[in-house]
């Protein structure tokens, strides 16, 4: 398991790198702690599944990108950082992104934060097109 941990450090470090992140700033993305975040980094802490949400969130990796690495696979990349406007107004996008977290072998926790983290993505969207809409009638 150690090895695992490892990789995963590393695949955290050179994602955060590639994306041109300190870690201060991908740990506030990921809403921890940036020592915890430096410890997951260096593979001295063990992070526990509830934070493994934020983690994916601050790269940029879809859920259970974490999982995989732990597992022996590798993360994967967000098509896309911000949900499409047309699959906001229908909330098809957000129903089958919700499933398919509530279908990963995770805790309860881990599954809920998730799923906050998503909607707190979608609202955000939400306000940055109503906010476009005022800026062009003006």
């Amino acid at each position: 398991m150690e090895d695992r941990r490892a990789a995963l450090g590393a695949a955290i470090r050179q994602r955060r790198l590639a994306l041109r992140r300190t870690e201060r700033e991908a740990a506030k993305l990921a809403q921890i702690a940036r020592n915890t975040w430096s410890g997951a980094e260096k593979a001295t802490v063990r992070t526990s599944e509830h934070v493994w949400p934020g983690i994916e969130h601050a790269l940029d990796w879809e859920p259970g990108s974490v999982a995989a690495i732990l597992s022996g696979g590798d993360p994967t990349l967000r098509a896309r950082t911000r949900p499409q406007t047309a699959a906001l107004s229908s909330g098809d996008e957000l129903a089958e992104e919700v499933d398919r977290i509530r279908n990963l072998k995770i805790s309860a926790t881990a599954r809920r934060r998730m799923i906050e983290a998503l909607i707190a993505v979608y609202e955000e969207a939400a306000e940055e097109e109503d906010l476009g809409h005022v800026d062009r009638a003006t």
